[in-house]
């Protein structure tokens, strides 16, 4: 086996490495991370789950999971095992977690009950011996969304943040919420000080601004990729909202920090 050419050039990946052969120091590096990891070994259960990831899915004993959850038997991540145990670094695509799932798998009884629900990459990658070899596999849970709160609202939250590119109607988001307009207007601006639309419109505005960032893409192409119309009623929206035209934003985003040196 061949070690990927993109694995010395990972910090993180570069990081656990040296440990290949000292599945202790493996496990004391895993827990220095305020990110959730988990550590497989080469039959696919669970050796090790650092205490980020330990908190997050609110296992209070270790050994609930130890030896008790084999990652080659999860439909999800199943296709990429074997690619991550020919060493090579894999990073799975946005994806939601389903809870309930989530606790046959690991035969726990209780997670988190505020979390509503969640999605996140994960960076999975192989510790490799010298003889290139995997000895184990790391996955580092990379949370993307986490709805945290009144299960109503976070459901609202999710359905905009997913329908995000569709003109917003309260009626379809309320439904998503299974609460009548008219209350769950009021009950999301208690929860969140803004009302449903304005969340919605931010969610466009950032989805854009991201795009205009992109300076493979023209700022109508940018407009287009959102669902809109650069001649259309949201590029007054955006400079409402930003105090800028999309052009100037485009301008301003790509110019250095004021102190001349470059940003992260």
């Amino acid at each position: 086996m061949k070690r990927s050419k993109c694995m010395a050039g990972n910090p993180v990946v570069s990081t656990f490495q040296p440990f290949s052969g000292n599945e202790e120091m493996l496990f004391q590096v895993a827990d220095m991370f305020p990110i959730p990891i988990e550590v497989f070994r080469p039959d696919g259960f669970v050796a090790f789950a650092n205490r980020a990831w330990l908190q997050i899915h609110n296992i209070s004993n270790p050994s609930d999971i130890i030896g008790k959850y084999n990652v080659r038997e999860n439909p999800g991540l199943g296709p990429y095992v074997s690619r991550m145990f020919e060493g090579e670094i894999v990073l799975t695509p946005e994806f939601k977690v389903l809870l309930e799932d989530s606790a046959a798998w690991y035969q726990v009884r209780r997670f988190d009950c505020r979390i509503q629900s969640a999605y996140m990459e994960i960076l999975c990658f192989p510790v490799l011996t010298p003889g290139g070899n995997a000895s184990h596999l790391i996955a580092v849970f990379l949370p993307t969304r986490i709805y945290k709160g009144n299960r109503c609202i976070e459901k609202a939250k999710e359905y905009m943040d997913n329908h995000w590119a569709e003109r917003y109607d309260t009626r379809t988001v309320a439904g998503a919420a299974n609460l009548s307009p008219y209350y769950f207007v009021r009950l999301f601006k208690k929860h969140t000080g803004m009302t449903p639309y304005k969340y919605h419109r931010n969610v466009r505005v950032n989805k854009l601004k991201s795009l205009l960032c992109d300076k493979n893409l023209s700022v109508s192409e940018a407009f287009s990729a959102c669902g809109m119309e650069y001649s259309g009623s949201f590029a007054k929206i955006f400079k409402d909202v930003t105090g800028l035209t999309p052009s100037a934003y485009r301008n301003l985003a790509g110019q250095p920090p004021a102190d001349g040196r470059q940003g992260y």
